[in-house]
């Protein structure tokens, strides 16, 4: 199937993500956020083995996934890596 000219701006604007449904990444990660906490980008990477802790959030709140998630930078590393924390909000679809 051809896709058309607006499909693919869409495409284009808003980026590839999986979807929750049929990924076992990402529902690993809700899995732990599901908790209402706070989690860091560490924990959430050695809770479920994902390298790419920040691309997982992105594809989620894709429109596509519909999850809002919140994100508060919470200071450094002591080797000057960000330290951000993440909160499921929930689902708008």
């Amino acid at each position: 199937m051809q896709k058309t000219e607006n499909q693919l701006n869409l495409f284009e604007r808003l980026g590839h993500a999986a979807k929750y449904e049929n990924s076992a990444r990402l529902q690993a990660v809700i899995e732990i956020l599901k908790d209402g906490k706070e989690h860091t980008s560490r924990e959430l990477a050695t809770a479920t083995g994902s390298v790419a802790i920040a691309q997982d959030i992105n594809e989620l709140r894709h429109p596509l996934n519909g999850f809002k998630i919140d994100c508060e930078f919470r200071g450094k590393t002591p080797a000057g890596r960000n330290i951000f924390s993440y909160k499921l909000e929930g689902r708008e679809n």
